[in-house]
């Protein structure tokens, strides 16, 4: 379900709430593979992971450039995570309820008809509500920067990019 408002053509509010469901893969459920340092042991138990999505931002669209900015909340359950289960051996297991919080930035300004730049910033915390710790390898702030070179008519583009991440400082240390 969503709302959306435009109060001039150039602005636009939304507000969405939806529902999600992952199942697993049958690699999720049945991969054994050599990793890093040991095994990835299958699991033929996991379930579908559900979630609920609330999100409200705005949009600011103009002929050559674009700003969004997103706010959002996620509530999962049966949440579906790669865990340790001793002597370097991991397995994908159902970790219980997770929620995620956070802000995103997205925009882009197109300087000329074959130049635009690029770019998004990103906030995220997760926290198994379950265990009551952080969820493990979520980082915490991360974008991307770039410039794309398209000349007309020719069927080709350049793209360089730049990704970019802060350090992480919310640590779950039974994992990481």
């Amino acid at each position: 379900v969503g709302l959306a408002y435009r109060p001039v053509n150039e602005l636009e509010f939304f507000g969405n709430a939806a529902t999600s469901f992952r199942a697993p893969t049958t690699f999720d459920k049945y991969n054994f593979t050599v990793t890093s340092s040991g095994f990835m042991l299958p699991n033929p138990n996991l379930v579908p992971e559900t979630g609920l999505t609330f999100e409200v931002g705005y949009r600011l669209r103009f002929a050559t450039a674009s700003l969004t900015a997103t706010a959002f909340h996620n509530e999962f359950a049966n949440f579906i995570e790669t865990v340790p289960v001793g002597f370097g051996n991991t397995q994908r297991q159902n970790v219980g309820s997770v929620n995620m919080n956070g802000v995103e930035l997205e925009g882009r300004w197109q300087v000329r008809p074959e130049v635009t730049f690029f770019g998004a910033a990103s906030t995220l915390t997760a926290t198994n509500t379950t265990t009551n710790t952080p969820s493990p390898f979520i980082v915490p702030v991360y974008g991307n920067l770039g410039v794309q070179y398209a000349p007309a008519d020719t069927g080709v583009s350049l793209v360089g990019r730049m990704d970019w991440a802060l350090s992480k400082t919310r640590i779950d240390p039974l994992q990481e």
